[in-house]
Parts: C-alpha cells; structure tokens; sequence
C-alpha cells in the first residue's frame, strides 16, 4: 500500500515472486543474512477475521553493525509494525497492537525495546510515545526510540 512504501522499501518493485524470496523464510522464524540464519518472528495483525498490518520481533545486531549501535546493549529486540489497511488507520489500531505485542512477548525481550521511524513519519512517531517509547537520538533522517518494559507502564484504552 501506498501510505507503507513511503517508509518502508520504497525501492523494491513488489511482486508475488518478490514477497515469497523475501518473506518465505520468516515463516520459519529466520531470515539469512550474508548466508547465516538469523532470528526474526513475524506477526499479523487481525481485528476480527481481517488482516490488517504487520509486526516483526528481531535482535537489532543480527541486522544492523552501525558505529552508532556500539553503545546499545546485545542483544537489543527491535520492532517493526505498519497497518496495511487503509480502513483502518487513524483509529489508534497501531498503538493498541503493539501494547499488546510487548505484554504479549516481553519474556523474549530484554529490558529494552529498540524502534526507529523517519523523522517525517508523525503517526510513527506518536504511536511510539503513545506506548511510552522515549526518544533516544536522531540519527541521518532516522528517530531512534526505546522503551524499557522492566519499569515502563502500559497503557490500554476501551477506545
């Protein structure tokens, strides 16, 4: 969807053959990186019978070897998420999800959640403080945002 590829992989062209190499593998909770295996748990996000985004738990240095990375902790679990849907943006959906995500999957976890967003991306940016992600630094055009689910608090609304 459109309002998904102007943040994330807009350089790839998306085709059936194109998702099934890509994303083939993450069904069985890997992805290879310079041939090696490597973690990666894939979630969809349903409301009712509809499926409606995306959500994927990594180790942020199974991925990612920057110089800026040195001072995170190892591992450090990362989280992507999107509402694919259309229908159901700006309904709060995203910020519901992954509340529930990391109650769900905190034991995976170490103390902290690592997320990062264009700096452009405003409603990437407020769900994460919605979920009490704090900004951490910004790096090139990326905002870079922790959550530390040992003594965050979070919080679930009847909305």
């Amino acid at each position: 969807m459109p309002h998904v590829k102007k943040w994330w992989n807009q350089d790839i062209q998306w085709n059936s053959e194109i998702i099934k190499d890509k994303y083939d593998s993450y069904v069985d909770g890997y992805k290879l990186v310079n041939g090696q295996r490597k973690s990666i748990q894939p979630y969809i996000i349903k409301i009712d019978s509809k499926l409606i985004g995306y959500i994927q738990l990594y180790n942020l240095h199974d991925y990612h070897n920057l110089p800026e990375l040195k001072d995170y902790s190892k591992p450090l679990m990362s989280i992507d998420i999107y509402i694919g849907e259309p229908d159901f943006l700006n309904k709060g959906l995203g910020t519901r999800a992954l509340n529930v995500f990391i109650m769900q999957h905190a034991n995976k976890m170490d103390n902290a959640i690592f997320v990062a967003a264009d700096k452009n991306n405003i409603a990437a940016l407020k769900m994460y403080l919605a979920c009490g992600f704090k900004e951490d630094k910004q790096v090139e055009n990326e905002i870079w945002l922790l959550y530390n689910h040992a003594t965050g608090v979070i919080l679930i609304s009847n909305n």
